[in-house]
């Protein structure tokens, strides 16, 4: 029988931010965001997600939230109003109470007291309330002139509040009423920050979208100083043992000010799109940073980047594996900019190019840091990453050079341009040897297929961009090119299109040329996707027609149509050295096939919509162990399973030799005629037959009173197992009589007290009754027909 692959999930990159809050708690462990209707809780050092907070399947988004400053209360608020808090611990959160906040419009913001025991709601309706959450009412409400943008306990007793049109005022929780106002601003305020000196014990610094920060006495009611900054800011935090105050805003640029001095102190250019939120992490000295496009970007006290992460990708169109050196992957999706992902930390950068969306990604095994992209724009783009051995050694300075961004742990620079495609490319691949000339293939909407050689640029030795040249164009096709693939000597070149057809072409390498080689056809729809063997002469080919057909090269006939697929079929790869082929389609299905059966050993649900690409990753350079695979899609997951077969394998070995042995000691029991000691083995193995054969071998001893006295030493557990197995055993003709044994030494031995305490002892008795009346109508019937038997018998003697 042939091996079966076993694939399993290691790990899952799908969206967990939307846009809004972001929190990373005190210890620097959690970070919390929101997304859409929930609030998904990742490790913050290693970015997977731990659980997530609310209802995945609710119609109400989260507006914002609050973490108390232990950790241990976390509070969210959604569209309709509702509040929510939960109980958190390492790895899930328990749903204390749930209220309303009695606001009539969306709540924007909220805040915790400083000992967790009062919280703020803010709302667009201009008011702010505040609550008591270990009573559970509302004790406060403070109405304004307008929305309101901010809040911060100066203490238990003393609430800021920020408003949209500048105006921040302090209210006082105990007096309850209007402490200070101060028109500090004439724009929305986006952050309060507590501040204390020497000099100012009890201060608060305010930023503003009015280009300026105010210090403010909370005491006195003070206005202390104001100062411009020149750019709108967004958030800002306290910064550091000095207390600097660190701004961001629409520059991309992190800011760093002597408050008290009004002096800028240093500046870090961080991102290219505007930034909206930031928080410093005391314990950990580290800074996040939320772009306007929902990046959360880690930056070390020095403002260097140490990670990224992607809020969500949207659509992912291909993958592709760059080298295990690099320990990267590069994906294409419905957005200008690469992704490539660094596959230890799921860091990822974005590498901007393009004009229009990333089609089609591919890297060459000869070479560790190249890799290539096409894109709807038509233009074909080429890439080298810096050797991560090398990336230590690069310090670049912070800067706010408007043309500089500060590299992070993946560098990325292009180094070659190819253009001649009139429309999107939809393919490419790259030779799988540079052995007599390195070149690569691009397949485009425009129904051609070129030939690039890369002498230009590996002969290169500037640092300019190569411009590349195509030394072979062929129409290829009637309709649009889906996909193409390179066989692995670098002989042949395989298109497939929407017009139904694979077609293979011959590569000249001395010339650089193509040349038709042959047609494969057969699918009743478009193909999606080829692929070719790697130790054989075979090419298997997905369509939309539902099905994945094996061609063999050497006379172009089709050897196996493999049909299950409830739709159509996009992707497909070879593993096991070519004798296994995974599939996808565009149900988010995934199913791996025997191919010299043409049988399907498994069927996997892995997204949840269309798998644009599936990616093999090798695990060791000689090959020794099984590559992971990397699948993509529609639904924007990223997901990385890993191939366990030899792990299950040898789990089911393990699982067959302690059934062997459990089954062996059984026997041992029963042959030792120690049948208490065999039933109750039996039982706690949770095995029906082997029960059913104990007690029919104590029922062929027809000693009186031994089935009673052996359940007496069963626990009540024991007692419940038994029972549910012998109300099955009832329902067979065959098995009855020993049901009806268990049963009857049941009621003869056990005390009634005792047999109420078996759970669910009433349902499980009802289930005897039927069964059991059928096999009494039936004895009394078999009775009847005997007597009438010996009655007709006697008569035909007497006669």
């Amino acid at each position: 029988m042939p091996e079966i692959i076993e694939l399993r999930k290691e790990r899952t990159s799908e969206a967990f931010f939307t846009g809004g809050d972001v929190i990373l708690d005190a210890a620097g462990h959690l970070l919390y965001t929101a997304c859409g209707n929930v609030v998904k809780v990742l490790d913050a050092a290693e970015g997977n997600q731990k659980f997530e907070i609310g209802d995945s399947d609710g119609d109400q988004r989260v507006t914002t939230f609050a973490l108390s400053s232990d950790g241990s209360t976390f509070v969210v608020a959604f569209t309709n109003d509702l509040l929510q808090a939960y109980n958190i611990t390492d790895d899930s959160a328990e749903l204390l109470r749930q209220f309303r906040g009695t606001h009539s419009a969306p709540i924007l913001r909220v805040a915790f007291s400083p000992d967790g025991s009062q919280l703020a709601t803010g709302s667009a309706d201009r008011s702010v309330k505040v609550f008591n959450l270990r009573s559970n009412f509302c004790t406060h409400t403070v109405k304004g002139k307008s929305l309101v943008s901010a809040l911060k306990f100066a203490s238990e007793e003393t609430l800021l509040i920020g408003y949209a049109d500048g105006l921040v005022t302090s209210y006082d929780l105990v007096a309850k009423k209007l402490k200070h106002s101060f028109n500090v601003h004439s724009s929305e305020v986006t952050a309060i920050n507590l501040y204390s000196t020497d000099e100012l014990e009890d201060a608060a610094v305010t930023v503003s979208r009015d280009q300026t920060y105010a210090i403010i006495n909370i005491a006195t009611g003070e206005k202390v100083k104001i100062v411009p900054v020149f750019e709108a800011v967004a958030d800002a935090v306290i910064f550091g043992p000095e207390q600097h105050l660190l701004t961001v805003g629409d520059e991309g640029i992190v800011k760093v000010y002597d408050i008290f001095a009004a002096r800028k102190i240093s500046a870090a250019r961080v991102s290219r799109q505007p930034l909206d939120a930031v928080s410093y992490n005391a314990a950990t000295r580290s800074i996040l940073v939320v772009t306007a496009d929902q990046i959360i970007i880690s930056l070390s006290h020095k403002f260097r980047i140490k990670k990224q992460y992607i809020g969500f990708n949207d659509e992912i169109f291909s993958a592709a594996h760059i080298s295990q050196k690099s320990n990267c992957v590069v994906l294409g999706t419905n957005s200008p900019e690469l992704r490539v992902y660094e596959l230890d930390s799921w860091s990822c950068k974005l590498v901007p190019g393009h004009s229009e969306c990333v089609l089609t990604v591919d890297s060459p095994r000869w070479d560790d840091f190249l890799f290539g992209s096409g894109a709807k724009d038509g233009e074909i783009l080429l890439w080298r990453m810096t050797d991560p051995a090398l990336r230590n050694r690069i310090k670049l300075e912070p800067t706010e050079d408007p043309d500089a961004v500060v590299e992070g742990p993946i560098v990325v620079k292009q180094v070659a341009t190819a253009t001649g495609h009139t429309t999107s490319v939809s393919s490419l691949r790259f030779s799988h040897s540079d052995k007599g000339g390195s070149f690569f293939v691009s397949a485009s909407n425009d129904n051609t297929l070129k030939l690039w050689p890369l002498k230009p640029l590996v002969s290169s030795s500037s640092d300019e961009i190569v411009k590349l040249s195509a030394n072979a164009t062929m129409v290829a096709h009637n309709e649009d090119i889906s996909a193409l693939e390179i066989s692995p000597n670098d002989k042949l070149v395989a298109t497939a299109s929407m017009d139904k057809t694979v077609r293979l072409w011959h590569v000249d390498r001395a010339a650089m040329k193509l040349g038709i080689a042959a047609t494969l056809s057969g699918h009743r729809r478009g193909v999606w996707g080829i692929q070719f063997a790697p130790n054989a002469q075979t090419i298997a080919t997905a369509s939309g027609d539902k099905t994945v057909k094996l061609f063999c090269l050497l006379d172009n006939t089709c050897l196996k149509t493999l049909e299950g697929h409830d739709f159509a079929v996009i992707s497909l790869s070879f593993l096991s050295n070519g004798n296994k082929l995974v599939s996808a389609d565009a149900g988010g299905i995934l199913k791996l096939w025997d191919v010299t059966s043409g049988v399907c050993d498994k069927t996997v649900e892995a997204h949840e919509d269309k798998i644009w690409d599936i990616a093999t990753i090798p695990t060791t350079e000689d090959n020794s162990e099984p590559p992971k695979v990397l699948t993509v899609g529609a639904d924007g997951k990223i997901v990385l399973w890993k191939d366990v077969s030899e792990e299950v394998r040898i789990e089911e070995a393990e699982k067959f030799a302690e059934k062997m042995v459990n089954l062996q000691t059984l026997n041992n029991y029963i042959t030792q005629e120690r049948y208490t000691e065999a039933l109750i083995y039996a039982i706690d193995l949770q095995q029906p037959y082997n029960c059913l054969k104990v007690v029919n071998k104590i029922i062929e001893r027809k000693e009186s009173g031994e089935m009673g006295s052996i359940l007496k030493s069963l626990q009540t557990s024991q007692l419940s197992c038994l029972l549910d197995y012998a109300s099955q055993w009832n329902t067979n003709t065959r098995t009855y009589t020993a049901s009806q044994e268990v049963l009857n030494a049941l009621l003869r031995s056990i005390h009634p007290d005792d047999l109420l305490e078996i759970p669910s002892i009433g349902r499980v008795l009802q289930t005897f009754i039927p069964y059991t009346n059928r096999h009494l109508e039936r004895l009394k019937n078999l009775e009847t027909n005997s007597q009438f038997l010996a009655y007709a018998y006697s008569i035909m003697r007497i006669g």
